[in-house]
């Protein structure tokens, strides 16, 4: 009986080893990247290394499915726990699942409490999830660990100003700035806030200093060359507007600071033209302001009936006062009939526009018509 529990015990010991050597061989073949060999040769290992690597490679290999099921055994493996988690979180946030991602990275978090990178994770998946204040708490404290982590600071700045707290996401992307100035990324984000805040010339000198490393996209190149054109930086302005409008011919916006530009260096010519593409493109409420513009340009050069023509345009999308003073300027210029400019100073005086020298004169203009009017009937 002896003997036998002895020849039983080296059966085993053999197998052990036998084992043993086959795993050495498999993560030889892992380590030369010959997945699909080593998966062959895992079929006749039953270790828990081997069971767990099987996995991994399935993962490695593109086979989710597989890794999944596979996978689940370990995660409250003490051995294996963090592995497994972090993989199954990778594969979940792969396939957009940010419920089943977020499981496991909070599992990371409490295995790894003093890790920030799981924290910082933890934010990314929250903020694609649309839950927004577990996305702050976990940045929070993923800031709190690492105070000089960029991504962790650049990911606060970008949620606070997604939700509009300007103020806030200024302040910290000012310490992301502090700890790298270089960082394209940061600079970005900095320009972004100064457009929000109307810092133009600040948004001008980002830009300008970041496009010098890259090739703004189109979003940049508008707010860049918007920006310009609040400066009064014209020429360069209508160089960035126009690189726009090869991407995107109809841009509605860039037309009109097309317009804006071009009217300021008096080619008022080609602003008529950018101001009128600006209508054709028009879904914003921004389209009475493109026919106020055409209107003043054409009183410049005296086209009274154009002028009146879009004034009219403006007036009917919005109702503004300055509009109807200017329409009844115009109408009093060109028509014979008074009437009509005595209608519109009529309207402008019944808007109660806070302007007291266009009332002034809307008053006593409108008295002096209606007198003429009077004499000439009488």
């Amino acid at each position: 009986m002896r003997n036998l529990l002895c020849i039983l015990l080296l059966f085993v010991l053999n197998q052990v080893s036998g084992q043993n050597q086959l795993f050495d061989s498999i993560k030889v073949l892992v380590f030369d990247e010959s997945y699909n060999e080593a998966l062959t040769l895992l079929d006749s290992c039953s270790l828990e290394a081997c069971n767990y690597t099987r996995a991994d490679l399935n993962y490695r290999l593109g086979n989710y499915k597989k890794a999944k099921k596979e996978l689940m055994p370990f995660v409250e493996n003490k051995n294996y726990a963090f592995a497994a988690n972090k993989t199954l979180a990778r594969i979940y946030e792969s396939e957009l699942n940010y419920p089943k991602a977020i499981k496991h990275t909070l599992a990371l978090s409490k295995i790894d409490t003093t890790n920030f990178v799981h924290h910082r994770k933890l934010g990314r998946l929250y903020t694609n999830a649309g839950y927004t204040l577990e996305a702050l708490k976990s940045l929070n404290i993923a800031h709190a660990l690492n105070d000089k982590d960029l991504l962790t600071i650049i990911s606060l700045a970008e949620l606070n100003f997604s939700l509009s707290q300007t103020a806030v996401a200024d302040s910290i992307i000012q310490m992301a700035h502090i700890i790298d100035s270089s960082n394209i990324k940061v600079q970005l984000l900095r320009s972004k806030i100064f457009y929000k805040q109307r810092a133009y010339d600040q948004v001008a000198k980002t830009l300008r200093y970041v496009k010098g490393r890259i090739d703004l996209d189109d979003y940049f190149n508008k707010i860049y060359g918007f920006s310009l054109v609040k400066i009064d930086s014209f020429e360069k302005a209508k160089f960035t507007l126009h690189k726009v409008l090869l991407n995107d011919p109809e841009a509605e916006s860039v037309h009109y600071y097309l317009g804006l530009a071009y009217e300021n260096t008096n080619e008022e010519k080609t602003a008529d033209f950018h101001y009128s593409r600006a209508i054709e493109g028009g879904i914003s409420k921004q389209i009475p302001l493109y026919h106020k513009k055409i209107a003043r340009i054409a009183e410049k050069k005296k086209n009274w009936p154009k002028a009146i023509k879009h004034y009219r345009k403006s007036l009917n999308y919005k109702n503004d006062p300055e509009v109807l003073f200017l329409l009844a300027l115009a109408s009093d210029n060109y028509y014979k009939d008074k009437s009509i400019a005595v209608k519109y100073y009529s309207k402008y005086l019944q808007s109660e526009h806070p302007n007291k020298e266009w009332n002034t004169y809307s008053l006593e203009r409108k008295k002096y018509l209606k007198e003429i009017a009077f004499l000439k009937t009488n």
